[in-house]
Parts: structure tokens; sequence; C-alpha cells
């Protein structure tokens, strides 16, 4: 080719570079640019915020030296005073966390002769009619409890009820003293376990003569702290047997083959203001009405009593008779 072209690749850079000015105002002399000191007018204010005192070193050491309760309060204070360090404040409080409450609020009046008496009794009949007043507390707890659970119907509360019942006597039986916590509050754990220390229990549920339903219904308003409880009562007709023995192995309450059918009032709370709140019993209430129960024969080690022969013995022994006639004088007086 008579006119030959040259060919020339030209890279061009795209990438863009974008700097900050962080150049100061006045910046002052160059050769302490490289030193970091920007300005070199107000150097000697700021050194004075940040200097030390007299014999610093000397006050630390002496500090570190004695024990903090030989210090008075003015020297404590004086001491900070110097380094510029707060006083630090003596904290006594502890952080407390409300798992259930303490009692059972507006404990339900189980109508009596429940299961036995008949509705159109005169003493029943005014249990009904109380009843039915009560039912606006009732409503109104209700209500609260929805604000927080949103879906709690008391018509299905029932069945959840009673696995958490079954559950719970499970844990009792098997003495499963950390999972019971799961379906049983603080306060019931010892009323549950008062008189089961040392004894063996065998406990089944047979069948459930009526649906369990909801009798009762409060709330527990504690604003002040922070809290919120709901309890729900509960009525169970079981047929249940139970039986309980000793740390012999003797029964002391109860029988395995011996079926009874069992009607029971049990509170469940539930700490509402707890994200993670479950339903737990709480309780179990017992009306004044009800007969007292059969107590449990205790068991005891059978003392050492000697036999008439051993007491025979020691009478007629000479060694113990000596012991007996030489006494000394119980009122310390001296006879000539």
């Amino acid at each position: 080719m008579n006119n030959p072209k040259l060919l020339t690749v030209v890279s061009v850079c795209k990438e863009f570079v974008r700097t900050v000015r962080n150049k100061h105002w006045n910046p002052g002399p160059k050769e302490y640019w490289n030193r970091g000191i920007p300005n070199f007018d107000w150097r000697r204010a700021r050194g004075k915020k940040v200097s030390l005192i007299k014999d610093y070193l000397t006050a630390i050491e002496d500090y570190r030296g004695k024990n903090p309760e030989e210090f008075s309060p003015e020297e404590r204070r004086s001491l900070y005073k110097e380094r510029g360090v707060a006083p630090m404040r003596d904290w006594n409080e502890e952080t407390i966390f409300l798992a259930s409450s303490s009692q059972i609020l507006d404990p339900y009046v189980p109508p009596e002769g429940d299961g036995k008496a008949s509705i159109l009794s005169v003493e029943r009949s005014k249990q009904e009619s109380a009843k039915l007043k009560a039912k606006g507390k009732s409503m109104m707890a209700l209500k609260k409890i929805r604000t927080f659970l949103e879906y709690f119907d008391p018509g299905t509360f029932g069945s959840e009820a009673m696995e958490i019942y079954l559950k719970a006597h499970q844990c009792l039986v098997e003495r499963d003293s950390e999972k019971i916590f799961d379906y049983v509050t603080e306060k019931a754990y010892p009323e549950m376990t008062r008189y089961v220390d040392h004894k063996t229990l065998r406990w089944k549920l047979i069948k459930s003569n009526e649906p369990p339903r909801v009798v009762h219904v409060r709330n527990i308003d504690g604003q002040e702290a922070g809290a919120q409880f709901g309890q729900v009562t509960v009525r169970f007709n079981t047929a249940q047997t139970l039986a309980i023995y000793d740390s012999f192995g003797r029964l002391i309450y109860g029988d395995e083959a011996v079926v009874k059918n069992v009607i029971e009032y049990v509170v469940f709370e539930n700490h509402l203001s707890n994200v993670y709140g479950k339903w737990r019993i709480h309780g179990k209430i017992i009306p004044d009405w009800l007969p007292s129960s059969s107590p449990i024969s205790q068991t005891f080690v059978k003392p050492d009593i000697p036999s008439e022969d051993e007491i025979k013995y020691v009478q007629q022994s000479p060694a113990i008779k000596e012991e007996s006639n030489t006494q000394a004088p119980t009122d310390g007086l001296a006879t000539a």
C-alpha cells in the first residue's frame, strides 16, 4: 500500500475519583502539619483541659494501696474531684421478675353439693343467682384478656386446660422438677409437692365424665409493676386412681384398683404482659363446705422400749443401787 495508515490505540480512564476537602480553614504553620497539629493557636488552651494534677501518680498509688473502706466520704469525694471522676453510687436495687402472682384473685365459690344436690333446691338456687351477678365481672376480665390474647375463647379453653392438667400431674408423678414449671406456677409448685417428699405416687386419669368448662374469669391489673395476669377457673369432673406409698413401700393413702369420681375447680394463670407467657396451673379451690378427707397415716421409727426382764435386771443391779444412794445434796448446804 502506498499510503499506509498507522492505527494507534488510546486508553481512556473512565474511573472518576472524588476527593474530600479536609483542609482546615486555619491550618497554621506548615511545619506542624505532619505532626497532626492543624492549628497552634489553641494548643495551650487544649492542653490545660487535660493537664494532670500535681502528684497525680502518688495519689493513685496511695489510693490503690489502701482499702476503699478506709477512706472517709470526704477523702473519697476530694480524690474523685481531683481526678475529675464522678462519684460512684451504691446501687442496692436488684431486678425482679414477676413470673406469677401470689394469690387467687376473687376466688370462685363452688355451689354446695355440686354434682349431688338438685338445681331446684333452695340453697342451690341462691348460689345460681349470685353467680349470675358475678358474671359481669367475668365478662370485663375476659375483655381485658383479649386485649393481649386476641383469639382466647373460653369455650375451647377446656381442652387446653385438660392437657395442661394431665401433663402437670405426670411431671409430679415422675418427679421432673424442671419440666413441671412449664405447667405449674411458682405459687402452686410448693403446694403440690408439700406432702409427697420421700413418697411414691401412682396416679392415673381414667376418663372425663364431663367436658371441662370455664366457670370464672378474673384479671389482675398491676400497672405500677407493669404486670398483667389473667386467671381462669375450670371445672373438672373426672375418674381417677390415686395411691401413695411411703419410703418403705407401704400403702398409706388410696388404692390403685379403686376408681373415684373427682370434681375439681382448678385455677389457671397466664402472665399476659409477657410475650412468652403461657397458661399454667396456679392453684385449686377447696370450698368450705367440703368435708375433710381421711388423714394420711404416717410412718415412724419404732422406739427401743426395754422389756420387763431388762427393767427388773436394772432395778436389781447392785452397782446401780450404789450410784443411786450416793447422790450429792441438792440444796448446797453443808451439815455439821
